[in-house]
């Protein structure tokens, strides 16, 4: 397949170099990254595995802007969007252009996703597509929602370094009710088993979204503020126990959409705990005095929470303060 990942930060780089060594991939990314990627390649070192460097002349390995790839006439098979939730509307004039008819659209955004309702009752996450533009863009018949369970740091522009745990995979579904999935799905899915990623095709992807919000919304936030690695929340009794109490409103947020997870906070956190010395994604950002995922990650669960009544005191309260972070610029 001929595939696309619009965004180079941390899990966009990862895929793009391990995609690479098995097939065509153009990784479109900010013309400054880009020129970096060109001169110093893309570079991803993983545990348990030998460092991998790959340079745009070698094999099947592209990067360009998204105007460039625009005025290239390329189409692509499929296209994967690996940008934060708060980047993907402003970038969607940019997007549009990459994507055919026959393009499957595989959207890996953290949180709540801008396409939970689609196929259901159609209605946006007003705090991330306020005036429902995305859906004429990336047609739901044509969609697969996304959710990974990757720990990737992004060192440097095109330098990624993963760490690998018994949880990794990433997970591919449509959100479409009847389970009808879009043009390409299996090619695509088998493209990435080809290089070696552990791959996952969904029964049910909104409760998918919900297994990982778990960790999210308690873990991203509060790291971003303590500037705090994962492992040290949750071996710090106070943070543990606000952890616990996060975990708990959001499962009664999903309960009252109808998804119960058989998992106890507990459970999930000691799953994090599994990981390590991982930085959240929420925290590398604040280090890098870039816009926070407040609203995918928490905005549009407090959305959720107020459409259907459910109190949600501590997530509001993490919403909040971290908007506040987010807006300062993360000082």
């Amino acid at each position: 397949m001929n595939i696309a990942i619009f965004g180079a930060g941390a899990i966009g780089s990862y895929l793009a170099a391990r995609l690479a060594v098995e097939g065509s991939i153009t990784l479109i990314a900010r013309a400054g990254t880009a020129r970096k990627i060109v001169k110093f390649g893309l570079c991803v070192e993983e545990e348990e595995m030998p460092m991998l460097r790959i340079f745009p002349e070698d094999g099947g390995f592209a990067v360009t802007t998204a105007v460039r790839a625009r005025e290239s006439g390329t189409s692509f098979d499929a296209l994967l969007i690996t940008t934060k939730s708060q980047q993907l509307l402003p970038a969607l004039p940019e997007i549009k252009p990459l994507i055919a008819p026959h393009t499957l659209i595989a959207c890996l955004q953290n949180g709540i996703p801008w396409w939970y309702f689609q196929g259901l009752d159609g209605r946006p996450i007003a705090c991330l597509d306020p005036e429902n533009a995305l859906p004429a863009v990336l047609p739901a018949r044509q969609l697969l929602g996304g959710v990974v369970h990757k720990s990737v740091d992004r060192l440097r522009p095109g330098h990624a370094l993963a760490r690998r745990a018994a949880g990794d995979r990433f997970i591919f579904g449509s959100p479409l009710p009847d389970g009808d999935a879009p043009k390409g799905e299996a090619a695509f899915l088998e493209a990435l088993r080809a290089a070696g990623l552990p791959v996952q095709k969904s029964r049910d992807i909104r409760r998918d979204v919900w297994q990982k919000l778990l960790g999210n919304a308690a873990l991203n936030p509060i790291s971003a503020l303590a500037n705090a690695r994962i492992d040290e929340i949750v071996d710090f009794a106070p943070t543990y126990a606000l952890s616990v109490a996060v975990i708990r409103e959001t499962m009664n947020i999903a309960a009252a959409y109808h998804v119960r997870l058989d998992v106890s906070p507990e459970e999930r956190l000691a799953r994090s705990r599994a990981v390590g010395a991982a930085r959240s994604s929420m925290l590398q950002d604040k280090i890098r005095r870039r816009p926070l995922e407040t609203e995918g990650i928490l905005g549009g669960l407090i959305e959720l929470a107020r459409r259907a009544n459910v109190p949600a005191p501590r997530l509001e309260t993490l919403y909040a303060v971290t908007a506040l972070l987010s807006r300062s610029g993360g000082r």
